[in-house]
């Protein structure tokens, strides 16, 4: 072999040394950066996981309402909530079936993160499908905490911190969850400071989106005095203070306690109708004013003719506006007391308490001519609240009732009753208020 050859080969083999150094340096760096990227998608599925795991814990420790008998304070927790023990309405049912809604969320969640934190410390892949799936059940969980809260606000105090904290923690998991997912890809998406600030702001605005856009809406329509879960929370024997704290002031503004009928119409009716009367009391203060003015102006001893001439033309302009608020004021309550609202909530009082209690959510529609009679409603569930005043000779009883109808209206009343034991079942027949026949049953006696 020549001198020129032998340069050749060893050259060639430092050539060959140094790719081989620089390979193994690129596959040491590519494992340390996977495991770094690996390092960072484990610590980001050990925080959903403690998040799935915080959720759960925050359903049975919280507390849902804060409730006030008197000046006495309860207040009902999650764990209360789940078995039952609330408030008997509609409101209460809704809290149950979201609080169990959020509780399996959280569950399914937490063993979801746990198995994305198993297969990672395996040395395997993220499950994309499972992040999504991750994503979604959080978004039903953050449904469930809106509706918790806007539900919780019962006519006895106010809501507890649990759906808050649930409407929050899940609204995390859901960007977490989507986090995760688009990390799992393997897509790197590189974003500037500006973008990493506009994404952040982004997101708050959309979490704050959903919160405001899911609960809202619910809150607004479950506070309508015409919505049968909000007049449902009231109870035959609440007094009048208590139903109007929980619906408004009725429609008739010289309703009182000592009234025998209480009335409400849909929600924009009402503000359309308080609308009204803060214009006719504007009016109306404005006129007594100058006509108070003009008393003390004639009153005086030296009258200024040219203050007087002002202030007559002053009061003719006042007159005409109070008349013309008045007018149309009048003829608005007229029209909206011949069926002019879809919907009407009545209240019969007696003594000052609710005696009888009939939601009519089709109210414009059940218009039926004079001399007609008005349509009977097609029944959805017949409810015995409670029975009292047992007399075994007879087979009478007293008890209170609640009928739901198809069109979404609701009666609740008290009347007498034929009743049959059997064990510890009561079946009841009775009629109701409209004088159709009914029976139900009811497995205990109210005390």
């Amino acid at each position: 072999m020549t001198q020129n050859e032998q340069t050749a080969v060893e050259k060639e083999e430092i050539f060959d040394a140094v790719l081989n150094e620089t390979a193994d340096a690129g596959k040491s760096e590519k494992k340390a950066e996977g495991e770094k990227s690996n390092s960072g998608m484990i610590l980001l599925a050990a925080c959903v996981f403690a998040g799935f795991i915080l959720a759960a814990l925050c359903s049975f420790v919280l507390n849902v309402a804060d409730v006030y008998l008197g000046d006495v304070r309860f207040t009902l927790s999650g764990v209360e909530a789940l078995h039952g023990i609330t408030p008997a309405d509609d409101s209460a049912s809704v809290i149950t079936v979201c609080l169990m809604i959020c509780v399996v969320c959280a569950v399914t969640g937490a063993a979801i993160a746990l198995l994305s934190i198993i297969s990672l410390l395996g040395g395997k892949k993220m499950n994309v499908a499972l992040n999504l799936f991750n994503a979604v059940i959080s978004l039903l969980g953050m449904i469930g905490g809106c509706m918790v809260l806007s539900n919780a606000d019962y006519k006895w105090g106010g809501a507890g911190s649990l759906g808050t904290v649930e409407a929050v923690v899940f609204a995390l998991l859901f960007v977490l969850s989507l986090a995760l997912m688009f990390i799992s890809t393997g897509k790197k998406i590189q974003l500037s400071l500006f973008g990493k600030k506009l994404f952040a702001g982004i997101s708050a605005v959309v979490i704050v989106a959903l919160i405001i856009g899911i609960s809202v809406p619910v809150a607004v329509i479950s506070s309508s005095p015409t919505n049968t879960t909000n007049v449902g929370s009231i109870s035959l024997g609440d007094d009048y203070y208590s139903i109007i704290e929980q619906l408004g002031e009725p429609f008739d503004e010289n309703s009182s306690e000592h009234s025998d009928m209480l009335v409400w119409y849909t929600k924009d009716i009402m503000k359309e109708k308080y609308d009204l009367d803060s214009e006719y009391e504007s009016k109306k203060f404005t006129l007594d004013e100058l006509n108070a003015d003009m008393e003390a102006l004639l009153a005086s001893e030296n009258v200024d003719e040219a203050r007087k001439t002002a202030l007559e033309k002053q009061i003719e302009e006042a007159q005409k506006e109070f008349d013309e608020i008045d007018g149309r004021r009048t003829a608005r309550i007229e029209e909206i007391e011949n069926y002019g609202s879809d919907a009407v909530t009545v209240i019969m009082m007696n003594e000052g308490r609710a005696e009888f209690i009939f939601v009519d959510a089709d109210w414009k529609a059940s218009k039926v001519e004079e001399g007609e009679e008005a349509p009977v409603k097609k029944t959805s569930s017949v409810t015995i609240i409670n029975i009292y005043g047992l007399d075994s000779a007879s087979g009478s009883c007293i008890l209170t009732y609640k009928v739901d109808y198809e069109d979404g209206s609701m009666c609740i009343a008290r009347t007498e009753a034929s009743y049959e034991r059997g064990g510890t079942s009561y079946k009841c027949v009775f009629t109701d208020i409209f004088g159709v026949e009914r029976q139900g049953s009811k497995l205990a006696v109210a005390a």
